[in-house]
């Protein structure tokens, strides 16, 4: 099965059967009434996990580096060297998962995590791309538990115990998986709820200022039209977009899905130049650097900054109860709060090489003007902030967002002593606020002009490519 959610990125069902305990009958010592329905329903069934991750799922773990189909492994593969899926479970042998389901879904737990607690499920890679295949394993080894029926098969049965849902497994994923809270540092994931905690599991996330600090997080849910087969020979269905919650013994060679969403916004920025215009949109006919000997102009960036009262830190609640929805909570109120794009941070294309001429062949372009160029590289690889959900548009809570753009412009003129002007600009642009949603991508544009600067803004399912626009204010004459 190969679901794909809108933005792309999915955790199903994989291809490699994991370790399937079969009892045989000698170990058993069975009598000759034993039916086959009976072995099923009493042998001990291992509870196993498989991946699927679509081609363009990006993301980041708490290692630097992207978790997507690069052209040398398939996404499976890069989760794989990225430290794989966490996964929290919880049995109970009174029932369901213990929560008060009306009017909403509202914590009432009263269990721990008694049955895995941020249990590391990773795989062995193998073949070569682009046919790559990924067995997916976890230890210790975790069984079903058997006594989930009224009347709980016994070896001299002739037919299968019937399910009464009276045990249930319930299990909670995220990725990418880290061992302890402070493997990303003060930011990232931060903490989890205690191995004691009677609750729903929560990670806690601090946002990074810096790009090449950012990381992303992932919750996992059930997949679209997911239904498992038990062993009473019928099926059990969950909703698409809610946990993997009270299960029942699954029958051999079955395995929990998981279908992975973004539980961040994702902001990136480009950049484009303009010759005094106005309007967002039109590029001009002409680089500002061509053939033409009248254009001999390069911009270049020195920093941007991004300020605004959005939440730095706060905890998501694996337990979700709107389909693909991420549940947040504790989010941080910060006053103010600062995104820096700088140093290494920045495009190497849009930093000018001190130890080149400004005509120099080698000498780097700077900002175009006919196509927006991404601004914030790292290396060669593109790098974004994440950030948690938040309406900074909500209606009587409107907070802007100031966005500080420094930039060179460079003239070639050979009669000047240093070969040509630097002119330093400094631009301030007050903007309305965004409403960032988990599992969406950002994107401001910036226009550089040599008396203005235009912003716009797009939003786009992640991965998924544009999905609509937001025109910001752009600045006046």
């Amino acid at each position: 099965m190969r679901e794909m959610m809108f933005f792309r990125m999915v955790l199903v069902a994989g291809a490699a059967t994991m370790l399937a305990a079969c009892t045989s009958e000698s170990e058993n010592g069975p009598s000759a009434n034993i039916s086959y329905e009976s072995i099923a329903a009493t042998q001990q069934v291992p509870v196993t996990f498989g991946t699927y991750m679509g081609e363009q799922a990006i993301t980041r773990a708490g290692i630097a580096g992207n978790i997507a189909d690069d052209g040398t492994n398939t996404a499976e593969a890069n989760l794989v060297a990225k430290g794989g899926v966490g996964v929290f479970a919880y049995y109970n042998n009174a029932g369901n998962y213990p929560e008060t389901l009306t009017p909403s879904f509202i914590e009432n737990n009263s269990l721990e995590p008694n049955f895995m607690y941020n249990q590391l499920v990773n795989g062995d890679v193998s073949g070569a791309y682009p046919s790559q295949t990924v067995a997916w394993s976890y230890t210790p080894l975790k069984y079903w538990p058997n006594d989930f029926a009224n009347n709980a098969a016994v070896d001299n049965q002739s037919t299968p115990a019937q399910g009464s849902k009276n045990t249930t497994v319930s299990f909670f994923a995220y990725a990418p998986y880290v061992a302890t809270a402070s493997a990303t540092g003060p930011t990232g994931i931060t903490a989890f709820t205690a191995n004691t905690d009677k609750s729903d599991p929560k990670v806690s996330y601090t946002i990074a200022t810096t790009p090449d600090a950012s990381v992303d997080l992932l919750w996992g849910v059930a997949p679209t039209s997911t239904a498992y087969t038990i062993t009473t020979g019928t099926t059990q269905p969950v909703t698409a977009g809610l946990p993997n919650k009270n299960l029942t013994k699954q029958t051999t060679g079955e395995k929990v899905d998981f279908s992975f969403n973004h539980a961040l916004a994702r902001l990136g920025l480009t950049v484009r130049a303009a010759k005094d215009q106005v309007g967002v949109g039109a590029a001009d006919g002409k680089e500002l650097w061509d053939s033409d000997a009248a254009n001999k102009t390069r911009i270049y960036v020195n920093s941007v900054t991004i300020t605004s009262s959005m939440s730095t830190s706060g905890k998501l609640n694996l337990n979700n109860v709107t389909a693909n929805t991420a549940k947040w909570e504790n989010k941080s109120a910060a006053a103010s709060t600062t995104l820096n794009v700088n140093g290494s941070n920045i495009n190497p294309d849009l930093v000018f090489d001190l130890g080149k001429a400004l005509d120099a062949g080698d000498q780097k372009p700077g900002v175009l003007a006919k196509s927006p160029t991404d601004l914030m590289v790292n290396g060669t690889t593109n790098v974004y902030f994440m950030l948690i959900p938040q309406d900074l548009s909500a209606t009587g809570t409107n907070q802007n967002i100031t966005i500080v753009i420094d930039y060179d412009v460079k003239t070639l003129d050979a009669n000047l002593a240093a070969g040509m002007s630097s002119v330093n600009n400094r631009i301030t642009k007050v903007i309305s606020g965004i409403n960032f949603q988990s599992g969406k991508a950002y994107t401001l544009n910036l226009v550089l002009g040599m008396n203005s600067v235009d912003i716009n803004a797009t939003v786009a399912d992640w991965g998924a490519g544009t999905n609509h626009t937001v025109d910001l204010p752009i600045n006046v004459e």
